[in-house]
């Protein structure tokens, strides 16, 4: 099975590498590419929005010359894996989301958040020159609860300002997704958003394969073997 894996905000493709590796174990051909916006360094961020993630996610993938494979997104790679599904619903066989929104037509991700959170991260994006977001602290500590404060502060310094048009652009697709198998992986330890909120994602899917995962937001960093088993189940 051709697997790639889409991560979730401020983070890389380095952030599913040891789930990456348990699947590949496993006998499956796994890509985890950087988003757009989303590479170290010193970048000018203020045009990137969902739709030229996604956009440019699928190229990323054309390159590849993968016939078919399966989506896995966690996060806010959710509406990221919708527009890709979309994009290429020929090639794509399923989509796995891992604690990730799934957003209804004319949604954003900003719109799901709480209104004090959403406050939170328009006030951070307007300190900053090209309107990106640098994730609080406290936020990202409330998402990797079981890592070690050396890991957590290893993570810290990998992180990078995520571009707020990824969260406050509506998603354009007429539908959540296409016709096609989904899983939804339920992270049940999640400290950031309540379990019923991702409950609710899973549910605008239909009827997704739901599989469990006993870890926190951050799975594919704290529980990578677990969270590995837990895709391949949803894929079943």
């Amino acid at each position: 099975m051709n697997i790639v894996l889409v991560h979730g905000g401020w983070q890389g493709g380095w952030t599913w590498d040891e789930v990456a590796e348990s699947l590949r174990t496993s006998g499956h051909t796994v890509v985890a590419p950087t988003l757009q916006g989303h590479e170290q360094g010193d970048l000018d961020r203020s045009d990137v929005t969902l739709t030229s993630i996604a956009a440019d996610l699928v190229e990323q993938i054309d390159r590849l010359g993968m016939a078919r494979y399966v989506l896995v997104a966690h996060s806010g790679g959710g509406p990221v894996a919708q527009l890709v599904a979309h994009a290429r619903s020929g090639q794509v066989e399923r989509v796995v989301f891992v604690n990730a929104w799934v957003l209804d037509p004319g949604q954003s991700i900003m719109d799901l958040l709480p209104p004090g959170k959403q406050s939170t991260l328009r006030s951070a994006a307007e300190r900053t020159a090209d309107g990106t977001v640098p994730i609080p602290r406290a936020m990202f500590a409330s998402m990797v609860q079981h890592a070690t404060p050396e890991q957590f502060e290893s993570l810290v310094l990998r992180l990078v300002p995520t571009p707020l048009g990824w969260l406050t652009e509506p998603m354009p697709l007429p539908s959540p997704i296409p016709p096609m198998p989904t899983g939804y992986v339920i992270l049940t330890e999640d400290a950031s958003t309540p379990v019923s909120v991702f409950l609710d994602a899973a549910a605008r899917l239909g009827r997704p394969t739901i599989v469990e995962c006993t870890s926190g937001h951050q799975a594919m960093m704290t529980h990578p073997g677990e969270l590995a088993t837990a895709i391949l189940a949803a894929c079943a």
